[in-house]
Parts: structure tokens; sequence; C-alpha cells
């Protein structure tokens, strides 16, 4: 048996008892011990001293007189009540007399040794004190001569006496005494052993009651008062103890509320995680199509660029031809004017390339119609040649190169106004903000009297067809940087945008973790049972199907994988377990409390159908199930509000 397990008041009282109890045997025993061993001394130095005093004077007395034989069996019977007496014989005795009586022979070792040795020896016999004296035979044995009767040296022995008192009444006596000891001592060991088990008892009453506290404590039970009326040593601790468990308690009911509170605060942190992971993710995918878009436009910008260079190719080529007619009518054309040709500014281009295409279409507008005004006036050369004669032959040949590069100018600004219309319709569906169309430019007007001036204003216009080509070119060219410069914003946006989709799902992640711990620290608090975590297992029970119901909605976004089997369901989730418990004892009557048990049975129901609709692909039905979800658990959060408020009025 393990004396930790022993009860205090025992571990006191018993080895007290037990003291008590050895001491008493021991003093009874040495008493009665020491009394018998006075008894024995008592018989061995006087008794026995006297009977062997009287029986060898006796004896001595008998055989001088010659009638040892007729007297010793009557005074052996008058001794008989005395001392049981035998004379025993020695061989120098049977030398000298014959042998005696088979009884009158040594029958031990102790009266061999005595008749041997010579010397006196005394033994214990049970009740008996048996003393064996050698009979020694001297001239002076007593007051008597021995050797004038026997025939022997000096301190042969001749024989021995054994003497044997019976001490029988007196160790009864001292056993009866040693009885009388053992019932006192077992009276006071009963009363001292009474008497200990009842000062423990109210002396350890106290330290009882502490010790059941505490062991509810050691179960988490925080909920204990502790009595600590006294102000002894078990007072004080009990004080003492009180006071850690109100402070422990009210630790405890601060982390629990704390733990509550963070539960709420990471719920949140993941919603606003979640939005900015969904943001990330609709960033990214739209950088992708402004990537495209801005692929193509650029691929469209490239076209454009192709076309100017042509038509920049062939408006130099017309200004060559033109101003090799005006240097052949030099001296005959000295009047022309030149075409009064305005247009307007193009519009910005860095703010919009519709700006740009608009003011290209109204420049290939102009170019078109000095096409046809130039062969138009080409025509009347020509006419006006033919009516000149032979002076106008010359001319007639210029008029129609003139009117052959007009056709090809026009055939060029034509397909110009293709590309651009191409440009337009790219340029609406990506940046919808082109104009479809540009304004017209002022065209030339005036009369050409001559020829010359026609010319003259051929060269001008063509002169300025190139300069606009060229503006255009330019405008091309820094359209294409920019769109390149688009490209490389908006590849840093996508890089941006999967770096902040990797940080959202790092954020997710580390939000998942904080929700565990809460989870955990959660956990570790319920199990112990302050004043009040009663009715804050409403707060936890609350915060806990919000970050369910969350969780079956992460599943159903694909950030997290859950199994049905694995979802917990009404009856050994952490609420139903209360519910079915604790929350049964103190809350059963209450009508929010009986009304609360459909709904929680129905939000648990809902999620595992949601998961399982997601898990085999039914997305859409698992949407509408998880908007149900959402709306069953709304009625748990009041409903626990409410069962929160009807306890407390109780």
């Amino acid at each position: 048996m393990d004396l930790k397990n022993i009860s205090l008041r025992w571990k006191i009282a018993a080895p007290v008892i037990a003291a008590i109890i050895v001491g008493t045997v021991i003093v009874i025993a040495v008493t009665t011990a020491r009394t018998r061993q006075i008894v024995i001394d008592e018989a061995k130095t006087t008794a026995l001293n006297g009977y062997r005093d009287t029986v060898l004077n006796a004896l001595t007395t008998m055989m001088i007189m010659g009638k040892f034989r007729e007297a010793e069996k009557p005074f052996y019977e008058q001794m008989k009540h005395i001392a049981d007496i035998r004379l025993i014989r020695s061989e120098a005795l049977d030398k000298e007399f014959g042998n005696g009586l088979p009884d009158e022979y040594p029958r031990d070792e102790t009266e061999k040794d005595v008749l041997e040795k010579g010397i006196e020896q005394i033994v214990i016999e049970g009740d008996y004190v048996r003393g064996v004296y050698p009979y020694i035979g001297k001239s002076d044995f007593m007051g008597k001569n021995c050797l004038s009767c026997h025939n022997v040296k000096e301190g042969t022995v001749l024989g021995a006496v054994s003497i044997r008192v019976s001490l029988t009444e007196s160790f009864d006596k001292i056993r009866a005494s040693r009885n009388l000891y053992l019932v006192i001592g077992l009276s006071g060991v009963l009363a001292v052993g009474s008497l200990v088990v009842l000062i423990a008892h109210i002396v350890l009453r106290p330290l009882s009651h502490l010790t059941e506290k505490v062991g509810r404590l050691s179960a988490g039970d925080l909920r204990v008062t502790i009595d600590s009326s006294g102000r002894d040593e078990i007072g004080v601790l009990a004080l003492g103890l009180d006071k850690m468990v109100q402070s422990f308690s009210g630790i405890i009911n601060n982390m629990f509320t704390s733990a509550n509170n963070l539960a709420d605060k990471v719920d949140i942190l993941r919603g606003k995680a979640d939005i900015a992971s969904d943001g990330s993710k609709e960033q990214s995918a739209q950088s992708a199509q402004i990537a495209t878009a801005a692929e193509e436009m650029s691929q469209t910008i490239s076209a454009i660029a192709k076309n100017i260079s042509t038509a920049t190719e062939m408006s130099v080529e017309a200004m060559d031809l033109a101003e090799g007619g005006r240097q052949i009518t030099d001296t005959s054309v000295e009047t022309i004017n030149e075409v009064d040709t305005s247009t307007k500014a193009l519009a910005a281009m860095i703010d919009s390339l519709n700006g740009r295409v608009a003011e290209i279409g109204g420049i290939v507008t102009v170019i078109t119609d000095i096409a046809d005004q130039t062969n138009l006036l080409a025509l009347n050369a020509a006419i006006e040649s033919a009516r000149a004669g032979e002076q106008g032959r010359g001319f007639a040949v210029v008029a129609d190169e003139v009117r052959k590069l007009a056709e090809r100018t026009i055939k060029a600004t034509t397909e110009i106004s293709e590309k651009i219309g191409a440009v337009g319709a790219e340029t609406e569906r990506t940046t919808r903000s082109m104009a479809d169309s540009s304004k017209g430019i002022t065209k030339a007007v005036g009369h050409i009297q001559n020829l010359n001036n026609v010319l003259q204003t051929i060269v001008e216009s063509v002169r300025k067809v190139n300069g606009e080509i060229m503006q255009i070119a330019a405008a091309v060219e820094e359209q294409s940087s920019a769109a390149e410069d688009v490209a490389r914003n908006v590849e840093k946006t996508s890089a941006i945008a999967k770096e902040m989709d990797k940080m959202a799902y790092d954020l997710m992640s580390e939000v998942g973790s904080m929700m565990q711990m809460t989870e955990e620290l959660r956990d570790t608090e319920t199990g112990f049972k302050t004043k009040g975590s009663e009715l804050m297992m409403l707060d936890v029970a609350k915060t806990a199907h919000r970050l369910f119901v969350s969780r079956v909605g992460e599943c159903l976004k694909g950030n997290m994988t859950l199994d049905t089997s694995h979802l917990p369901d009404h009856s050994n989730c952490r609420f139903g377990k209360w519910y079915s418990g604790e929350g049964m004892k103190m809350c059963g009557s209450l009508p929010s409390f009986k009304a609360i048990d459909g709904p929680h049975w129905k939000i648990h129901a809902l999620a595992k159908e949601a998961v399982s609709a997601y898990n085999s692909g039914d997305r859409n039905g698992a949407k509408n199930i998880y908007e149900d979800m959402k709306a069953v658990s709304s009625r748990i959060g009041s409903l626990l509000d409410e069962i929160k408020r009807e306890a407390g009025q109780d």
C-alpha cells in the first residue's frame, strides 16, 4: 500500500496510536519480565539458600544420628508443600556403602555436572526454580565433621541435593498483573486514539474541505467558493487559494472574451483578404485582356505605318512630277495661285489615338479632293493644250502624266482610307474612345486661271500632303511608343496583380493559421468552468458557426478542400455538446433555447449538402444552398443573443 494514498488524518493518528501501543506493550513486557526476574532472583538468593541450609542440616543430623533411612521419607513429606527435594548419590558413596536406590542417581546433565565439579547450579524450569547443591565431604561442613563417618578425602563430592521450588503462584500473579496492565493499556490506547482521531478530524476538517475544492479546481471548475473564515495556517492558505482562484477565473474569462473577439477580428480579416484576393484575380484577368488589346493595337499601328510609308513615297514622286511640269511651263505659267488649303490641327495624339485616326481621315480626304482637282485640272489642261494645237502638245503630255499621277494618288488614298477604317474599327474596340470620323478639311477653293497656277497648286499641295504624311508618321511612331509603354505598364500591372494575388493567398494562409490557433486557444479555455463561462459559450457558438459558414464558403470558392465525412453534425460540434449538457441544465426552459435546435440542425445539414453538391460539380446548386446557409446562420445568431438575454434576466 502506497503511503501517499493514505488520508492525512490517518497519517497523523496512526503513528501516534502505533507509538502508544508499542510503548504500552514495551512497558508491560519490560515490567513483566523485570518482575519475573525479581521473583526468580529472590527465589535464588533467599528461598533456595534457606531451603538448602535447612535440608543439608537436617540430612546431616539424620546421618550423624544413624537414622537417615527412617527419617528421610517423613522429612521429604514434610517439605513437600514447600519444595520438591531429592537426594542424589555419587560414585564415591557407592564405593563406600554400595549401590543405592535407582531414584537416587543423576537424572540430567545438571545433576551430573554438579556431582563431577562440586559446584552448585540453579536452573529455571518453566514455573519452577531448581537448585542442585553438592554434598562435599569436609572436616567442617556446616559445623559437622563428615570425614568421621565417610572414609574419603577432604573435598570429595559425596552426593547432591536437588531442591525444586514452585513459582507458579508468583508467576500467575505476574501474569494477572500483566493482563491487567494490557487491559489498562488498551483502554488507554483506545481513549488516546479516539482523542487523536477526534483532534485530527477537527483540525483537518477545513483541510478536507480545501482538498475537495482543490479537486474540483484540478478538474477545471473555477466556480468553487473556498471557506477562508479561519485565521490559522489552513485558513490563511484557503484565503490565498480563494484569491488566486478568483484572480485566475477573471484571467480565464478575459482570455475567453479576448479569444472570442480575436476570432471575430480574424473572420473580418479573412473576409477582407478574400475580397483582396478576388480583386487581384479580377485585375490580373483585366490586365491580360488589356495586354491582348494592346498587342492588337500595336499590330494595327504597324500596318498603318507601312501604308503611310507607301503614301510618302507616292507623294514624293507626285511632287517631283509636278515640279518638272512647273519647270517646263515656267515661262507660260506665271499666275498659278496657291491653293488656299487649310486643315484643322490634328487632335492631340497623346490623349486619344481616335483623334489621330480622325485627322488622318481628314488628310486622306484632302488628298482625295486634291487628287480629284488635279485630275480635273489635268483634263482642263489637256483640253487647253488641244486648243493650242502644236504649241500645246508638250504640255498635253505633262497634263496626261499629272492625271495618271492623280489617279495613283486617289488609289493610294483609297487604300489608306481602308486602312484607316480598319484602324478605326480596331481602336474603337480596344479604347472605346476614338471617334468614328474626323472633321473635314476645308477644301482649297478658287479658280486656277492657268495651268501654271494649277501645277504650282499641285506642287504645294503635294508638299503639304508629304508634310502631313510625315506628321502622321510621327504621330504613328509616337502612338506606337505609347502602345509599347502601355504594354510594358500592363505587364508590370499584371506582375503586380499576380504578386498581390500571391500576397492575398499568403494572407489567407496566415489568417487560416490564426483561426486555427484561436480555435485551439478557445478549446483550451473551454476546459475551465468559471463564473459566467456558460453564457460566454453562447458568444463562442456564435463566432464558431460564423466561421463554420465561412469555411464552407471558402470550399465553394476553391480555396480549401472539405469532405462531408469530416464535417461535424449538430450533436458533436462544440455548441451541440454544450446544448445537450451544461446548456440544457442552465437554459433548458428558455423558449429561445428550445427554438434554436431546429436551425442548428438545419445549418449542419445544409453545409453537408453544399459541400456534396460542390464536390460533385454542381456549382450553382452549391451556391444556392450556401445562400440558405447564410440566412439560417443569421437566424442562429439572433437566437443565441436572445438566449443570452433571457438567461441574463434569470
